[in-house]
């Protein structure tokens, strides 16, 4: 039986299907202290390839690929486009099946089962991811300093800090983002959309966390989330935990495997666990200066973003001059004393 011989030559130049441009067989991919990713519906099942036999290589990146439809689905990585919609919910993905994944969440489907707390779930990866919360593992080491993570995607980031990479590029103003979150978050500037409602006033946000925000106008600055014990409201249900783990007597489970301290919350040692790591999550839409925690974006994006006269919560009471932070309050009024109305006097704040 004859054999069939592939008419490549790897001696040769190739067009990628992408921008019909020149390319040379791909190089070997560096070693990141991780195996490369599997991509889930892009040929799971093709035997590895050799460098030489991988002739589609990606412009932006240089990886290489044995496929064509394998690089057009690649090069969603850097473009971040997302064509798979949920028609329930039109929440958007890169690959199908992570929209196949999806919709069994509308469904309540959640097959996949911890066995440790008997959290569900409707991935099967989330639920691996998930249950080394409770194994402490992080197989994902950074070979630069050693940095280690649970989660592939994280190691990603993570090394950008030191490659200083930014491959996620808006085609609107040609801007680079090291996540494609923020580049999603990004694009809202130049399209107007706002895809986050409030439900009283129908009033809509770019993202989320603005939201969460407006939503503490509609209770008197108390938040939606309000602890059974004290009444106390917060504006996220992330700090009404915190709250009923810190005021009412919850023990601290999650202890970070650097240190040793103990947090009521996984959320929490996660943001300390990048004080370890160096991994600054939270990237300013707007300027790309990148902070630990979500509070301290929000507060710089009040500071430097914001229009004049909005986003200044801290008001003073004599004058109503308003300030992004209260430290600018205090400031304010330790500068111009109070007078009283009976006497005359003057006194300051402290």
């Amino acid at each position: 039986k004859p054999v069939h011989q592939s008419a490549y030559n790897p001696s040769q130049q190739h067009r990628s299907p992408i921008g019909k441009r020149e390319v040379e067989p791909a190089p070997t991919l560096p070693d990141f202290g991780m195996s490369e990713p599997q991509w889930r519906d892009a040929g799971a099942g093709e035997q590895a390839c050799n460098a030489e036999d991988k002739p589609f290589r990606c412009s932006e990146c240089g990886k290489g690929f044995a496929q064509s439809s394998n690089l057009i689905k690649h090069q969603r990585v850097h473009t971040g486009e997302r064509p798979y919609r949920c028609h329930q919910c039109g929440k958007a993905f890169t690959w199908s099946s992570s929209l196949l994944e999806h919709q069994k969440s509308h469904a309540g489907e959640k097959p996949h089962s911890c066995p440790e707390c008997g959290k569900k779930f409707s991935r099967g990866s989330t639920l691996l991811e998930h249950q080394r919360i409770h194994t402490g593992e992080k197989p994902f080491r950074c070979h630069q300093c050693g940095a280690r993570f649970s989660q592939s995607s994280t190691l990603v980031h993570h090394q950008r800090t030191h490659t200083g990479e930014r491959p996620y590029r808006c085609d609107e103003c040609g801007r680079s983002f090291g996540r494609k979150s923020t580049l999603v978050t990004h694009r809202r500037t130049h399209t107007g959309e706002k895809p986050y409602h409030c439900l009283e006033c129908g009033r809509s946000f770019v993202v989320s966390s603005d939201l969460a925000k407006h939503q503490r106008t509609h209770t008197g600055g108390q938040g939606p989330y309000r602890c059974g014990e004290c009444g106390e409201g917060f504006g996220w249900s992330a700090a009404l935990a915190a709250h009923r783990a810190s005021q009412h007597g919850a023990e601290k489970p999650y202890r970070c495997s650097e240190c040793g301290e103990a947090f009521h919350q996984n959320a929490t040692l996660l943001v300390h666990q990048r004080t370890h790591a160096g991994d600054e999550a939270f990237t300013c839409s707007d300027c790309g200066e990148c902070f630990l925690e979500s509070a301290k974006l929000a507060r710089h994006r009040r500071a430097r973003h914001s229009a004049d006269g909005e986003e200044k919560p801290f008001k003073c009471s004599e004058c109503g001059k308003g300030y992004a932070q209260s430290a600018g309050l205090r400031h304010h009024q330790r500068e111009q004393p109070f007078r009283c109305p009976q006497c005359g006097g003057e006194m300051v704040y402290f």
